[in-house]
C-alpha cells in the first residue's frame, strides 16, 4: 500500500478511538500490517536493491535515484495528510489523533527503511514480521491499485464517520 493510504487508514482508525490516544497509535501500527496483507499495489523504489532469494538482504543504494525516491516518498506523505486534512475538515473527525495515527501506521515502512541501513535489532524481527505478514500477489496496474486503495480507504472512513 501506499504511504498515503498507510497514513489516512491509520488516521481513521486512531480517531475512531479517539480518547484512547495509546491505543489508537497501537492499532494504527497493526493496521498497517493488515493493510500490507491484501494483495495491492506499491510503486517502485528504485533505489532499493532487492535480493528475490532473502528479501532480509534488501538494502538501500544511496545517489541519484534515492532522491527520487525520496520525493516520491514525500510527496505520497504529503498526499496522505492531505486526505487526513479533508476528514478532518468535512467530517469533524478529531485532527491530533488523526495526525498521531498517520505517524503510527507509516512507522513500519520508516522502521523498515531504517533496517534495510542498520540491519540491526529489534528491526530484524519487525523486518521478518513486515515480510511474512506482506501479501505476495501484486495489484499491476498502478490506476487499479490507486482505485483498489481508494476503495478500501472509502470503506473504512464510512464506517469510522458513520458507524461511530
Amino acid at each position: 500500500m501506499t504511504l498515503a493510504t498507510h497514513e489516512a487508514v491509520g488516521g481513521l482508525v486512531a480517531a475512531a478511538v479517539a480518547p484512547l490516544p495509546a491505543v489508537g497509535f497501537i492499532l494504527a501500527f497493526l493496521s498497517h500490517f493488515a493493510l500490507d496483507a491484501i494483495p495491492h499495489w506499491d510503486y517502485q523504489i528504485s533505489s532499493l536493491e532487492r535480493n528475490p532469494a532473502d528479501p532480509l538482504r534488501n538494502r538501500v543504494l544511496f545517489g541519484r535515484s534515492f532522491l527520487g525516491d525520496a520525493l516520491k516518498v514525500v510527496s505520497d506523505c504529503l498526499i496522505g495528510l492531505a486526505v487526513i486534512l479533508l476528514f478532518h475538515y468535512l467530517a469533524g473527525l478529531p485532527l491530533v489523533p488523526m495526525l498521531i495515527g498517520a505517524v503510527a501506521g507509516a512507522l513500519p515502512d520508516f522502521l523498515q527503511f531504517i533496517y534495510f541501513v542498520l540491519k540491526e535489532e529489534p528491526l530484524t524481527s519487525l523486518q521478518k514480521f513486515h515480510v511474512w505478514m506482506h501479501a505476495t500477489k501484486k495489484i499491476r496496474s498502478a490506476l487499479g491499485g490507486i482505485v483498489f486503495q481508494a476503495g478500501v480507504l472509502a470503506i473504512i472512513a464510512f464506517l469510522v464517520i458513520y458507524c461511530r
